[in-house]
């Protein structure tokens, strides 16, 4: 495979792309790889051996829990007895810097420096 820094990538992005219809590029940035760059030709084929490969656990999954007795109907009733975790409340949640909060819609706000820094600032 071959590798471009992400500086290189920015500047001959149309030459990258070229490249990645050939094989997969990848792009590093301060000696760490960030990214691949591929065709979706290759993207296709890598998500559908990957759909490919799931189907079959599942189907051996499957198999298993039948040959252990596992029914529909015992299914169903194990997923009833499962309580999903819900989200906190508005009032559950701690009151944070800024009102940085998002729930259901809220506005979130960044924080001010002014939020960040200690109110009492005798001891530093």
């Amino acid at each position: 495979m071959k590798a471009v820094s992400a500086t290189d990538a920015k500047q001959k992005l149309a030459a990258l792309l070229d490249a990645a219809q050939r094989e997969p590029v990848l792009i590093r940035r301060q000696n760490r790889d960030v990214a691949v760059v591929m065709s979706v030709e290759e993207y296709d084929r890598i998500r559908g051996a990957r759909n490919d490969e799931f189907e079959r656990f599942c189907d051996r999954v499957s198999a298993q829990a039948k040959a252990r007795g596992l029914t529909e109907k015992i299914l169903a009733d194990i997923l009833k007895r499962l309580k999903p975790e819900r989200a906190p409340r508005q009032s559950e949640m701690p009151d944070l810097p800024g009102r940085m909060r998002s729930i259901h819609g809220e506005k979130t706000l960044r924080p001010s420096g002014a939020d960040l820094i200690p109110k009492d600032r005798s001891r530093y």
